[in-house]
């Protein structure tokens, strides 16, 4: 008992510190100003149904993942312990990303360790599919820089030290050294990532077409190929690891990309500023979803 208070205990601290990042977050933005020249509202919700969904899926995802390491939770738990995590990412440092929603399965019994290696391999999973969807565009409008090179050389390394075991101990032994820790890097078994990949892969789409829609809404007809600017910036501003939920890393990148694939630098960063507003409705829509669960949820226990 004294093992569950304490996890409650810090469940507690995280949840509401996440609010209040998050809070901190948004008050920083009050003074942001953008234009826009004609709006099209139809694509707008379009985009932001499609966003919705994409959070959704994501649920589903973390529920596979969960399952893959033998710990089963039904649907209702899975949108609660990932949607009341999600704004953990806007806390400081990634660690509370990975363990924040390991916190609810624990509490209902599960050991901890085994669900927070199940978060982290969903998230590098999440991490290295992103950026293999992001290779497309960058190939086809940058086939010979240096952006492309960076990211080839990141997928490659990415790929080796998740897949490659030899790779894998390399690299845990360099990380050990670096932190002075003996650290718990997951070799993801290539059979087992398929499941949870086929739901990565599905929410991403969801999302990279949501924010084709929402490009459309803002800058009226655009090539497909320049929505994949989102996967690809998501992808870098979770491995920037000193920056809160990536903030500045995505909205530069995604900005850069915009401009390089034709887009008119003011409206790239119209685009790129609100598409971080854009995306915290999906995080605020999963988040308030699950406070709602979560009533039931404890009135059952």
């Amino acid at each position: 008992m004294g093992g569950r208070k304490k996890i409650n205990l810090w469940f507690t601290v995280f949840f509401y510190a996440s609010v209040l990042f998050f809070a901190v977050y948004l008050f920083r933005q009050k003074d942001l100003q953008v234009h826009i020249a004609h709006l099209r509202p139809l694509w707008l919700v379009l985009s932001v149904l499609l966003l919705w969904a994409g959070f959704f899926a994501a649920t589903l995802s973390w529920r596979k993942a969960l399952q893959v390491h033998d710990i089963h939770i039904n649907v209702r738990m899975a949108v609660y312990s990932h949607g009341i995590s999600v704004l953990g990412k806007y806390i400081p440092g990634k660690v509370w990303v990975i363990v924040g929603r390991a916190f609810p399965v624990t509490a209902g019994g599960t050991a901890f360790h085994r669900a927070t290696l199940a978060s982290l391999k969903e998230q590098l999973l999440y991490l290295f599919l992103g950026l293999f969807i992001s290779v497309v565009p960058v190939l086809i409008y940058y086939p010979a820089g240096y952006v492309t090179l960076i990211l080839l050389v990141s997928l490659l390394l990415l790929g080796m030290v998740l897949f490659v075991p030899v790779v894998h101990r390399l690299a845990a032994s360099l990380l050990g050294k670096v932190t002075g820790k003996e650290l718990d890097l997951p070799l993801i078994d290539l059979k087992q990532s398929a499941g949870m990949g086929v739901y990565i892969l599905f929410y991403w789409l969801l999302w990279t077409a949501g924010f084709w829609f929402f490009l459309i809404s803002l800058a009226g007809d655009v090539a497909w190929v320049q929505a994949l600017a989102f996967p690809l910036s998501v992808c870098y501003g979770v491995m920037a690891i000193m920056f809160p939920g990536g903030i500045g890393i995505r909205e530069s990148i995604m900005t850069g990309f915009l401009v390089l694939t034709g887009i008119d630098t003011d409206m790239a960063v119209t685009v790129s500023l609100l598409n971080r507003l854009w995306y915290i409705t999906g995080e605020l829509f999963l988040f308030f979803l699950a406070l709602l669960l979560g009533i039931g949820i404890k009135k059952k226990s």
